[in-house]
């Protein structure tokens, strides 16, 4: 169980935190609306269903100039986009649909400030978590996404004993002693962490930790 969790975590992680967070969104908190057929994020950070194929559409901000939509896999730069902007998303097989693979939207605007939109897709994950996330609690089933600043700490609890996998460059979690409790004090841009439960199932907690707060106008 041991490798194959790790290998689920890792997959496209390393490549995602140290580019794509770095590069493009500078660490910008997720706030731009979108929508996949029925799924409305009104957030701007949503954990997805996985499908084959998506149609995604973005509610960019007036003035964008560009946009750009990257993942552990690609880096597409669209110039003058309308409003909304709507493109076609078929994730790359054993790349972008297997593992932590998260997929950026950022607006650009004319002035050079930036917008984001967050998608984390589900994958086999199924064990239901409490995520105690930014001041808001909720339950998520199989998988879970986690903004807020870096260093607060953050907290998810199981219903059972679950051991925790996460990539060296992220903040251990801690437990409360059984396991079924756990929190981290939240790392500087992505990371994804995998829980597995004793009866065997899984739980993929993933965390953005931004530091620029992008504001209108």
């Amino acid at each position: 169980m041991k490798p194959l969790a790790l290998m689920a975590v890792m997959t496209g992680c390393a490549t995602s935190s140290m580019q794509t967070n770095q590069t493009i969104t500078d660490r910008v908190r997720a706030t731009v609306k979108y929508s996949l057929g029925t799924l409305h994020c009104e957030s701007g950070w949503c954990n997805v269903p996985r499908k084959s194929t998506y149609q995604i559409k973005v509610d960019i901000p007036e003035k964008t100039r560009h946009v750009i939509v990257q993942s552990c896999h690609r880096f597409d730069v669209y110039t003058n986009p309308p409003r909304p902007f709507v493109f076609r998303y078929t994730p790359g097989f054993w790349i972008e649909n297997m593992g932590s693979c998260v997929l950026f939207m950022t607006a650009i605007r004319e002035n050079g400030s930036k917008r984001l939109a967050i998608a984390d897709f589900s994958g086999n994950e199924r064990a239901p978590a409490t995520v105690h996330c930014n001041g808001i609690q909720w339950k998520s089933e199989g998988s879970s996404l986690c903004q807020s600043k870096p260093g607060l700490i953050q907290s998810i609890w199981f219903d059972q004993p679950a051991e925790a996998y996460s990539s060296e460059r992220c903040t251990k979690p801690r437990t409360d002693g059984n396991g079924s409790r756990w929190e981290l004090n939240l790392s500087e841009g992505l990371c994804a962490y995998l829980f597995v439960l004793r009866d065997g199932s899984r739980h993929r907690f993933t965390t953005w930790g931004f530091t620029d707060v992008a504001v209108d106008p």
